[in-house]
């Protein structure tokens, strides 16, 4: 799957940029291929990078930037670096609340 990933990646590069938040997108998903192998680090890697491209471009306030808030998290209580999950989680919580509200299944 990565090699793909890593393909898909190059082309959307290539074709809307580096900053594009569909290339924000294929990073995430390269993330979770490398948390899913145990690549802790690398996810680290690929979902700081998919987090400043949704930043930039979809704003703080955005699911695709709480999702990527929430997988760093993830990684970071995985490495044991639960101050630095605890920060992520909290960010994540927060944006998620200000898009979908107190009520919603995923808050």
């Amino acid at each position: 799957a990565l090699e793909y990933y890593h393909q898909s990646l190059a082309i959307l590069k290539a074709t809307l940029g580096d900053n594009h938040y569909k290339t924000a997108s294929t990073l995430y998903a390269i993330g979770q291929a490398y948390k899913g192998k145990g690549g802790y680090d690398q996810a680290l890697e690929y979902y700081q990078q998919a987090l400043a491209i949704e930043m930039a471009t979809l704003g703080v306030n955005h699911p695709s930037a709480a999702s990527t808030l929430n997988g760093i998290g993830q990684i970071y209580f995985i490495k044991g670096e639960y101050d630095l999950a605890l920060e992520y989680y909290r960010q994540d919580l927060a944006t998620t609340l200000a898009t979908l509200g107190d009520n919603h299944p995923e808050t």
